[in-house]
């Protein structure tokens, strides 16, 4: 949870998503992305890590109303101001769905849940933070 207008590049940092208004039974994680200005990267997809900030098998953790991402470095866009606002959709569930946004079987495969059935879209967007 950042609770402050600027970030130390290289700081570890985690984004904290609670849904406080008991109108939803669970939410989880589907994509999340990072801008500024003139860039955008998606560091969460399909529920899964990017493979730079986040491993492709990592995703968020949803417990209960809350939902976490795993830590990691604070950085800046390539481009742009040295703005940064993360942006995350998140999906509904029709029931439970505690755990990992990005289950991978022993395969390799990604299982989907019968309970992440996309109930409705949920969006949600991060103030701006500097980066230093």
């Amino acid at each position: 949870e950042i609770t402050t207008d600027s970030i130390s590049i290289g700081r570890k940092i985690r984004l904290y998503a609670e849904d406080t208004s008991d109108s939803i039974t669970a939410f989880r994680a589907l994509s999340c992305a990072v801008q500024n200005d003139v860039s955008r990267y998606y560091i969460l997809r399909a529920g899964c890590g990017d493979g730079l900030v986040f491993p492709k098998h990592e995703g968020f953790q949803t417990s209960g109303h809350v939902v976490l991402s795993p830590y990691f470095d604070a950085f800046k866009l390539a481009r742009g101001d040295d703005t940064v606002e993360f942006e995350c959709r998140f999906t509904e569930c029709a029931g439970f769905c505690d755990g990992d946004s990005c289950t991978v079987e022993t395969n390799g495969r990604r299982r989907r849940s019968l309970n992440s059935v996309l109930q409705r879209p949920i969006f949600a967007k991060s103030g701006k933070f500097k980066t230093r």
